[in-house]
């Protein structure tokens, strides 16, 4: 006996447009979940912006690179190539975000064309931003190990001091979160942009806490679980899961949340004061003349069953 699901001639249940809202949550998981595949493609054509930083990576590293004995003139000439290398990761970041945006607001995508399209929009606005946080976040770290030093020497002043620094740490990175909403929607300058962010990393503290807990604790779970194996293994996992899925996931979490705010406290009313319709909206200029043709029931459909005609011979059933 043939399964029903694959019958043609079933109607299904239908979708009540009315229905209630799902719970954000829930909502997130279904999201991903449903577009996962791809979430992955995006990841990867993200991590093709950002292979040249990998390969000179990896060419200093295999030519004596390394940081932790000392700074020395060959090290600081492999940062100035690097830095340069990174220059198509800020634009690919905007670009990504701007298309895991459409995915969590449910709307149409065309992948591969809005990914091209925000790439070339953004490209400026993308490298500012991408070495301007850069740059502040090897400020942070350089200035928080000083601090943890002192203070490990007895230096009170200095726990304070770092205390602190963390405190920018957290807001610095809530600060990026919404940079990365902003910039490949709004054709703003960097600085206007920078002090909403900022803005909005201390607004919506509730909300920003629970970004930077999920965000960063399954960063911590994932270097927790390959700290026991091989460093070489561990570098290796890293560099896969960069390539599939890791950066996509943080941004389409961050984006997921952060959204809302932006839209209410900086789309929205730009809108509403220079009068022109949203793109992401439709607003037909004639609304009454426009009747419907048909009438969506929804969850109100009935299910008809209908019989498929009898074939002679021998038939093939699915078990």
């Amino acid at each position: 006996m043939a399964l029903k699901i694959f019958n043609p001639t079933r109607t299904g249940k239908g979708v009540d447009k009315n229905q209630p809202e799902k719970k954000r949550f829930f909502l997130f998981f279904e999201l991903f979940f449903r577009k996962f595949w791809n979430i992955c493609l995006v990841n990867l054509m993200f991590f093709v912006t950002l292979l040249p930083f990998v390969i000179v990576f990896f060419i200093s590293v295999f030519n004596g690179f390394n940081l932790f004995n000392g700074f020395h003139l060959n090290d600081l000439i492999w940062i100035g190539v690097m830095l340069v290398a990174l220059i198509p990761a800020g634009p690919g970041l905007c670009a990504m975000c701007q298309v895991l945006n459409n995915y969590a607001l449910q709307r149409p995508v065309f992948l591969k064309d809005d990914f091209m399209e925000t790439y070339k929009n953004s490209f400026r606005q993308g490298i500012l931003m991408f070495y301007m946080y850069l740059a502040i976040f090897a400020a942070l770290i350089g200035a928080f190990s000083y601090y943890l030093d002192q203070s490990l020497q007895g230096n009170s002043f200095m726990m304070v001091m770092m205390v602190l620094c963390l405190f920018f740490m957290f807001l610095f990175y809530m600060s990026f979160c919404y940079m990365l909403t902003m910039v490949p929607i709004l054709d703003q300058k960097c600085w206007p942009m920078f002090k909403n962010s900022i803005i909005f990393a201390i607004a919506g503290l509730k909300t920003n806490i629970f970004t930077f807990l999920f965000t960063v604790g399954i960063t911590v779970l994932l270097i927790l679980a390959f700290l026991t194996v091989n460093i070489s293994i561990t570098l290796l996992v890293f560099l896969v899961l960069m390539a599939v899925i890791y950066p996509a996931l943080m941004c389409f979490i961050i984006l997921f949340n952060s959204y809302k705010l932006v839209d209410k406290y900086v789309i929205a009313p730009y809108y509403e004061q220079t009068e022109q319709e949203r793109p992401d909206e439709f607003h037909p200029r004639n609304p009454e003349a426009l009747e419907p043709v048909f009438e969506d029931i929804g969850s109100r459909e009935v299910t008809v069953e209908t019989k498929a005609p009898k074939q002679k011979g021998k038939t093939r059933t699915i078990k």
